[in-house]
């Protein structure tokens, strides 16, 4: 292998591990519930699938040492589960991977999340009330407010 080509590969697999850290980053300030808005995103389950995947990028970008400690056998079950597991949490995230205030959420205004979520998309009320756990409350009882009244109106 020429200079070139081996500084070329030392490099591309630095940017890989690079945007894995990122990746990872991201997913680890998701859980701890750091950004809030993307909860209420249409695809907000695929903030569950960034550290996973940010694993498998740094693992990707360091196949030359996994390989020689690891071997081939082990890599491929290793980078398999890893997607699947990416796949699992995009799809079905685990309670103990959502932040605290998600999980709260879920578990006490569960029946109203449609509501909350098109209310989210539609106005921007969200952005005050989601700074407390009291301003969640009240736009919580708002919403609840609005729906029952659609509720009797038809």
């Amino acid at each position: 292998m020429t200079t070139t080509r081996l500084l070329d590969t030392l490099v591309s697999d630095a940017m890989i591990s690079l945007l894995g850290c990122a990746f990872l980053g991201l997913g680890i300030l998701a859980r701890l519930g750091v950004y809030k808005n993307w909860y209420w995103r249409p695809q907000s389950q695929l903030v569950y699938t960034f550290m996973p995947v940010g694993i498998l990028l740094i693992g990707y970008g360091n196949r030359q040492v996994l390989l020689r400690v690891l071997g081939w056998p082990l890599c491929m079950v290793w980078t398999g589960f890893l997607i699947y597991v990416a796949f699992t949490f995009g799809k079905y995230p685990p309670v103990w991977i959502k932040p605290g205030w998600v999980q709260w959420l879920e578990a006490e205004y569960g029946e109203y999340l449609t509501d909350l979520r098109k209310d989210a998309q539609y106005s921007l009320r969200w952005l005050y009330a989601i700074k407390s756990r009291q301003g969640m409350e009240k736009w919580i009882r708002d919403i609840r407010e609005h729906s029952q009244q659609q509720k009797i109106q038809t």
